[in-house]
């Protein structure tokens, strides 16, 4: 099921999206109005798969995806942006950035620019790193045990709010 969210005229909203079961999501977001944002804050805790679209329908809009997360497994994240003809003045950026936190973990990250238009401002980027061997390794040289050094690592990446760190704890 997809959810639609539409943001109208001089309208900005945050969204706060939180994977933490292995479903999958879908979100196609309208900014339908002149002056429309969207904020979005995904972060992954498990792996699932998402696809969020975002569709530039205005003049002017702005739209930013930060995307975050952990991978034991297999996780593919979509974020496509949609800017047709004519709608000038618009401003997006995605971001998506994985921690792989063993060997056989795999991510696709595919941040997606579809931009018919001139005289806007777009930017894209992905990055998918194991854990740090050397910043574990520091840790550990510090008198934390291997666990509680791959939490604070683990955490420290994904800037967890707290309501959720003790998924962190159950993950790593």
């Amino acid at each position: 099921m997809i959810e639609e969210i539409v943001i109208e005229e001089n309208e900005t909203k945050h969204l706060f999206i939180v994977h933490d079961t292995s479903e999958a999501k879908e979100y196609f977001i309208r900014l339908s109005g002149r002056n429309a944002s969207v904020h979005i804050d995904e972060l992954f805790l498990s792996d699932a798969k998402s696809n969020i679209v975002v569709m530039h329908e205005a003049p002017n809009t702005k739209s930013e995806v930060f995307t975050r997360g952990i991978v034991q497994k297999n996780t593919t994240s979509y974020a496509t942006i949609r800017i047709p003809k004519s709608m000038h003045g618009c401003d997006t950026f995605v971001s998506q950035k994985f921690l792989l936190l063993n060997d056989s973990a795999e991510v696709k990250a595919i941040p997606s620019l579809e931009i018919e238009t001139d005289q806007v401002k777009a930017g894209h980027a992905a990055s998918v790193a194991p854990l740090n061997d050397d910043k574990l390794f520091y840790l550990k040289s510090r008198g934390l045990p291997e666990k509680e050094a791959r939490a604070l690592l683990v955490e420290q990446f994904l800037s967890v709010p707290q309501d959720f760190k003790h998924l962190v704890e159950k993950l790593v």
